[in-house]
């Protein structure tokens, strides 16, 4: 098992506190809302279990969970609408490969979903203060400022940065943090750009099967 899958494992076990049921419940009813919209599109999931209900909503179609615990190559069919990724490029050193591999499999208007903790919120203060309740939340590679930043560099355009599953307990810790965030989590959404230079640019990979795009293989090891 990879690290960052470690600190995914580590992620579900807090999930199942007072506090990570309760902002997982939130999470949930978050990308419920903006699924229920995205009837007929081709969907992927690359989610954990306990997002596994996501793709069960009544008005979804063509939708697919790919549970990143599975340790098999991981492959994604070609034109892809909308890819929804809760937490996981958070925690993954390879968060920049994945991307290309997400802008390669996605139609000309294709969007990504990216979902995290927002460390700078009331939650992300808490964890530096050691609060018992959230001292199993396991630490980030990217914020989402990075992510968003990894994303424009491979041709992405950020169509929405959201805070949401607010905790009203901010007033205790707002008169020493000004820049405090009131949202414990994050959302981006990406639009894919289509570059013309692209392209110009020559292929030497060899050819993969049509209608299936490699997705970069997350269980080789990782560089720390």
């Amino acid at each position: 098992m990879q690290l960052w899958q470690q600190r995914l494992q580590q992620l579900t076990v807090w999930w199942k506190t007072r506090l990570g049921q309760k902002l997982l419940q939130q999470e949930k009813q978050y990308l419920t809302e903006i699924l229920q919209d995205k009837f007929g599109q081709h969907l992927i999931l690359l989610a954990t279990e306990e997002f596994a209900d996501l793709i069960t909503i009544s008005r979804m179609h063509n939708s697919l969970r790919i549970d990143p615990f599975e340790n098999n190559e991981l492959s994604l069919p070609n034109n892809i609408d909308l890819i929804v990724i809760p937490h996981i490029l958070a925690y993954c050193v390879t968060a920049n490969e994945w991307l290309q591999s997400f802008w390669q499999v996605l139609v000309a208007d294709g969007k990504v979903l990216i979902t995290g903790f927002n460390f700078m919120s009331y939650l992300g203060i808490s964890r530096i203060l050691l609060k018992d309740n959230v001292r199993g939340l396991p630490s980030q590679l990217y914020s989402a400022r990075q992510l968003k930043k990894l994303g424009l560099e491979n041709d992405f355009k950020l169509l929405k940065q959201s805070y949401f599953a607010k905790n009203y307990n901010y007033e205790k810790v707002i008169k020493t943090i000004i820049h405090t965030q009131f949202g414990n989590l994050y959302s981006l959404l990406l639009s894919k750009q289509i570059v013309t230079v692209k392209t110009m640019e020559p292929n030497w990979q060899q050819t993969t099967k049509i209608g299936q795009q490699n997705l970069v293989n997350p269980f080789i090891g990782e560089k720390h």
